[in-house]
């Protein structure tokens, strides 16, 4: 018997945290599902071969489908390894990923050039000392 097969525009799925990793998951009949692995439409017999291994270990599966991919999940109680939510893109740089630690910094000088304003309204606005 094959797995169920749903439309992927039916599913609203949701992120949650689940032993230490975020995973991508959505709910069908009162049951949690997360995602195993997305496939391309180029890629449906692996999708397909992936979601019958998994039935063949009495797990509960089921495939997205949509224009673009397939997805198979499982139950949340499936002791599958899943693709985890990444939350930036690997080739995003995010600057908390990279920033060096406070203690590091702590004692190194700050090199800040002095601001330079051409309008002299709005030198009047920042600046601090009286006068």
């Amino acid at each position: 018997m094959y797995p169920l097969f749903l439309n992927e525009a039916l599913v609203q799925s949701f992120v949650f945290y689940q032993a230490g990793s975020l995973y991508q998951g959505f709910v069908l009949k009162y049951q949690i599902f997360k995602l195993v692995r997305y496939f391309s439409v180029l890629e449906r017999e692996y999708a397909i071969n992936l979601a019958l291994t998994l039935q063949r270990q009495q797990l509960d599966v089921i495939i997205t489908a949509s224009a673009q991919r397939y997805g198979v999940w499982v139950t949340v109680a499936a002791d599958v390894e899943c693709e985890g939510v990444r939350l930036f893109p690997q080739d995003t740089f995010h600057p908390s990923l990279n920033a060096p630690s406070p203690s590091s910094v702590a004692n190194e000088p700050v090199d800040q050039p002095e601001p330079q304003f051409e309008d002299s309204s709005r030198r009047s606005l920042c600046n601090t000392q009286p006068g």
